[in-house]
């Protein structure tokens, strides 16, 4: 979920190892592909980070500087991602890491 953000998103996370990971973002429509980190302690918890290309196709304040991040914790096997982006809207997000 990412506040007033009018766009699907697709997404995908590869943990490197226990402790890292890639984040991917897609947006169908303006055709944007971002990219992001996840990094996670002993204690299951992290931070996260994504950033998006300029994109003038994108609408309002999402053409420039699109990015987000936040903290992250892992409960039973599903990671919770919770942040703001660089205009202050919520972003959220799990993944089952089964």
């Amino acid at each position: 979920m990412w506040q007033k953000l009018p766009y699907p998103i697709i997404s995908n996370l590869k943990m490197n190892n226990d402790n890292s990971g890639i984040l991917d973002i897609y947006l169908y429509e303006t055709n944007d592909k971002c990219i992001g980190t996840i990094a996670l302690n002993s204690s299951n918890n992290g931070n996260w980070s994504i950033s998006c290309p300029d994109n003038k196709n994108r609408i309002g304040v999402f053409k420039n500087k699109l990015g987000a991040s936040g903290t992250i914790e892992v409960k039973e096997n599903i990671l919770i991602g919770k942040g703001f982006d660089s205009y202050r809207n919520k972003v959220e997000f799990i993944v089952d890491l089964n």
